[in-house]
């Protein structure tokens, strides 16, 4: 008996539309046009437009007569260079105390997030890994992110997030990415663990919500940049500030304008008199970028953010390390590059922005 042959999995091919639009992108350059062309046998001018190069290149796509075909490796050629380098993404920090969830172990989170990786890797456009060490658990993932309001060419975008959990004194720590992404894949992991151990899990999330006062968010985010272990600060460079939704009876007051965000960008913003007066019309910040100088002799110099997801409701905490610029025996001072840290500098600073974002939420009366 013959079996019926099965054919795929499929490709999809970009047609010449779709080509000549990525092909038309600022971040393809004239002389990598001249490469596909090269590729080909063509020599064209260097007085060529970029447009006539593009349009020639996507107008050969279904001539299958044509040594000028737009094949699969040209396919993968353009989306390498389309891809956009991954951009930093802030952390957000929750904890799970042992007092409020007895049945966590060791092997309860390592089973949650075996069980997770496995659901993940059955979808096609993910891939998750899993490392595991004696005081915490890495998951991996690298995923497709598809968002259509770009160029088709664009659509679909290889990223990476991670889940990191952290075993402390009284419980653990979980580091995710400040995003939608990461978001899910946190809700995953504790619906994973509250199945492995049949109960509902209790996540602590260092949130401002409780603050109803302006001033004291401000304050929260100023005590914080203050107060890391080990640092002193040294500039603060940029503040993005939010103004709450009023009522009807102060809409009443108002103009028909109102400013809902402000941004100050420059050296100590933070003693400026334009973030005062803005204090006192009602804004209160939302993100703030620093730098601080290590203490320790012949120290780096560290790049900070903290900010909030969701000003409006003071939820979604979050912060990073923007870089390091590292200290030169030669010139004995910090150097103008900023240099990626390393993951142990990751784990360490983190861990001393978690404990600084904890106190100063203390110093703040609800």
């Amino acid at each position: 008996m013959n079996k019926k042959k099965q054919f795929g999995p499929s490709l999809y091919f970009y047609h010449d539309k779709a080509i000549f639009d990525g092909l038309s992108q600022h971040s393809i350059t004239k002389p990598e046009l001249h490469h596909f062309l090269l590729k080909k046998g063509v020599i064209a001018s260097q007085d060529t437009d970029k447009g006539e190069l593009a349009y020639y290149l996507s107008s050969c796509l279904f001539d299958y007569l044509s040594s000028c075909l737009f094949d699969y490796h040209d396919r993968n050629r353009l989306s390498d260079l389309l891809t956009s380098k991954p951009k930093r993404e802030n952390v957000t920090s929750s904890s799970l105390k042992k007092d409020e969830n007895p049945k966590l172990e060791d092997e309860t989170i390592r089973q949650a997030i075996s069980n997770l990786r496995e659901s993940l890797s059955k979808g096609p456009d993910c891939q998750a890994s899993i490392t595991c060490t004696k005081d915490s658990f890495l998951l991996d993932v690298t995923y497709k992110d598809h968002d259509l309001t770009k160029p088709e060419i664009k659509q679909v975008e290889t990223k990476r997030a991670q889940i990191e959990i952290l075993k402390e004194k009284d419980g653990y720590t979980v580091r995710s990415p400040a995003n939608d992404y990461g978001d899910k894949l946190l809700m995953d992991f504790t619906s994973s663990l509250g199945n492995e151990i049949d109960a509902d899990i209790e996540v602590q999330e260092l949130s401002l919500a409780g603050i109803t006062d302006s001033h004291g968010v401000s304050k929260f985010f100023t005590t914080l940049i203050h107060n890391i272990e080990g640092y002193k600060l040294y500039d603060v460079t940029n503040v993005k500030l939010y103004h709450p939704e009023v009522d009807e009876r102060e809409e009443e007051e108002f103009t028909a304008s109102h400013i809902r965000r402000a941004m100050l960008n420059g050296k100590q913003v933070l003693i400026t008199p334009e973030l005062k007066s803005l204090y006192d019309r009602g804004f209160h910040i939302s993100s703030v970028q620093w730098l601080a100088n290590d203490k320790s002799p012949e120290g780096d110099r560290v790049a900070f953010e903290a900010s909030l997801k969701k000003p409006e409701t003071k939820e979604g905490f979050s912060f990073q390390i923007r870089g390091i610029y590292r200290y030169s025996e030669r010139t004995l001072d910090v150097t103008q590059k900023l240099t990626t840290p390393s993951n142990i500098e990751k784990k360490d600073i983190h861990k001393k922005l978690e404990s600084a974002a904890c106190l100063a939420l203390e110093k703040i009366p609800n």
